[in-house]
């Protein structure tokens, strides 16, 4: 696991890594694929590359490993780049940290996306289920995927899993009909647009918590949020009586001090 830069977990932890094909396509606004990019490859017969020599997606027993220009070794987080690649010797990192943790799931990933077997989700289901001690938080853009595992009784709750959206634009706002039990949130991330007066979708909608942020990065056509946008949100999230938290990215489009709210503190 890796210490990160995410305001409100201590670690990020990513046994799966990469959510498409060959022939897929990325959100134009990734994070993760421009790190990646930083970082891919492997060494084979003394040149590092990422070709995938398995039949379809790969399943790591064991890490592997790239070379510098230098000749230092080191291991190789995203041999193969964006494709998916299950790390199976990172499941057991979680158990390894006996002091409870916030840990962040598959930044490196959408754990939830339909190019990822269901048997790799199970996987690191039972990783969460044997450290219990720490909170895990999941974040998707495919949040159907929660709903059909728990028909399917493959998904796992309880107070320290929190099941997240990635929510962009008003379009994207659903009902979590999972289980109004689970601990459910989405992260509007980047705000794309105007979300005006949602306060309805977040009272009927189940959510437990709303996370804040704002585009980062220059890519072409990057999305900058008017004030009153932000202004929306947090009234909306005041009205249906979810807590929110602002990443600091907020703070050029918001005029007062930055909102932190966590709901695990409320509980506790």
């Amino acid at each position: 696991m890796n210490t990160t830069k995410i305001e409100y977990v201590d670690k990020s932890w990513s046994p799966v890594t990469g959510c498409f094909g060959p022939n897929g396509e990325l959100c134009p606004y990734c994070f993760a694929n421009s790190i990646v990019n930083r970082f891919q490859g492997y060494a084979l017969d003394g040149e590092n590359t990422t070709y995938n020599p398995y039949d379809g997606i790969a399943v790591l027993e064991t890490p592997m490993y790239k070379v510098s220009k230098y000749g230092v070794k080191t291991q190789a987080p995203f041999p193969f780049g964006f494709e998916p690649t299950l790390h199976k010797y990172r499941l057991n990192e979680p158990s390894r940290y006996k002091s409870p943790k916030t840990i962040f799931v598959c930044t490196m990933a959408d754990l939830f996306h339909e190019a990822i077997p269901d048997d790799w989700i199970m996987q690191v289901f039972d990783a969460c289920r044997i450290a219990p001690w720490h909170r895990y938080l999941f974040l998707t853009k495919n949040p159907k995927r929660y709903y059909d595992l728990a028909l399917a009784e493959k998904l796992i709750g309880g107070d320290n899993i929190w099941l997240g959206s990635t929510i962009t634009t008003p379009e994207d706002m659903f009902m979590n009909t999972i289980d109004p039990s689970r601990n459910a949130f989405i992260s509007i991330e980047p705000i794309l647009s105007d979300f005006g007066r949602e306060s309805a979708a977040l009272k009927e909608g189940g959510i437990k918590w709303a996370v804040l942020g704002a585009e980062t990065g220059s890519r072409k056509g990057k999305v900058i949020p008017k004030k009153r946008w932000v202004q929306n949100i947090v009234e909306s999230c005041r009205d249906a009586g979810v807590p929110l938290f602002m990443k600091n990215n907020i703070i050029p489009y918001w005029d007062n001090e930055l909102i932190t709210e966590l709901p695990w503190r409320r509980i506790a």
